[in-house]
């Protein structure tokens, strides 16, 4: 725990607009991403906090409810937090894994990023089922926006074997050498960007540390792609905030949205301007590829939504009330 020294420094110096680490209020930690050698496998700095992802995919029966659909899950291990006190009197592991994971389900699949339909083989036969393994490594804060962003890359990166449906009973499944995996079917790529909050809701940060969320008095996370879309808004408590400020954080969110979603694409690819597929023959690392999101010169890009309207003017998609964005845990 911090002593009260150590907690009035950091908030004086926020009230004088200065970070514990030296970043602006809206700054963001450099972010590193390690490729592995099977394609779903990355491991992701985010400043000094470190989450290892790991997607595998099996072929099974659907759900009898959801017959033409795949199945998606993610699973979040915190199992590092239980030996550090200082986590444990802010967040409980168990707890927070929860909420983790519930925020990773809700943004993927609320906003329908991955269409799960496209999983299916056969109605009522075989279905791919994708689980999403996510670890803690290191804890040096904002591992709702880290462990999300892990996930996401990961799916990304992921490739399944190509499947041969040769009749409504039979499927043939090829290994890499006969015929290249496939990529999910990922619609768009929603980023999630935390703020912390002090002072009375008067000072707000991005990116927060750990340090800084032992004196936050609470949080607030966007889920935004780079159609400016609101996918997602989580609040979990903590120090009442005026609608008012919601343009303002938004206006900063969409910046680094932009900034990421840009780097993501430019990782994932290579020379040629495909999609990277590891080696799968060896389980090896590939480069580290390290990004600086700290650029004063980004400017949020205006770009045409993909949602399609219809004859009658409404959207092609389900209509989604702005209080069901909002999810509150008590």
């Amino acid at each position: 725990m911090l002593s009260t020294n150590e907690r009035n420094y950091i908030l004086e110096g926020l009230k004088e607009g200065v970070r514990f680490d030296g970043r602006e209020y809206t700054g963001h930690r450099n972010i590193s991403i390690l490729l592995g050698g099977k394609t779903g496998t990355i491991e992701l700095n985010l400043g000094a906090t470190k989450i290892l992802a790991k997607v595998n995919g099996t072929i099974e029966e659907p759900n009898p409810d959801r017959p033409t659909e795949g199945s998606l899950a993610f699973f979040v291990d915190l199992g590092v937090m239980e030996f550090d006190q200082q986590a444990n009197e802010i967040y409980k592991p168990k707890k927070y894994a929860n909420e983790i994971t519930k925020f990773i389900d809700k943004v993927i699949k609320g906003s329908k990023a991955i269409d799960i339909e496209s999983l299916c083989l056969i109605t009522n036969k075989y279905v791919w089922s994708i689980q999403v393994h996510l670890t803690l490594i290191n804890n040096d804060g904002n591992l709702l926006d880290a462990f999300y962003l892990a996930a996401i890359v990961a799916l990304l990166h992921y490739r399944k074997p190509f499947v041969t449906i040769e009749s409504q009973s039979k499927i043939v499944v090829h290994s890499v050498e006969e015929k290249d995996p496939q990529p999910l079917s990922i619609h768009h790529i929603p980023i999630a960007v935390t703020y912390s909050f002090f002072d009375d809701s008067k000072i707000f940060v991005m990116d927060p540390t750990k340090l800084e969320e032992e004196i936050m008095e609470g949080r607030v996370t966007f889920a935004v792609n780079i159609y400016k879309d609101i996918c997602y808004i989580h609040k979990p408590g903590g120090a009442f905030l005026s609608p008012e400020l919601f343009p303002k954080l938004l206006e900063a969110c969409n910046i680094k949205v932009a900034q990421l979603t840009k780097t993501i694409r430019e990782v994932l690819r290579d020379e040629t301007g495909k999609f990277m597929i590891a080696n799968t023959k060896e389980d090896v690392r590939l480069d580290l590829f390290k990004v600086d999101l700290t650029s004063k010169d980004a400017k949020a890009m205006d770009v045409e939504s993909p949602v399609k309207m219809k004859e009658d003017g409404k959207a092609d998609v389900e209509e989604i009330k702005t209080e069901d964005l909002v999810d509150k845990f008590n």
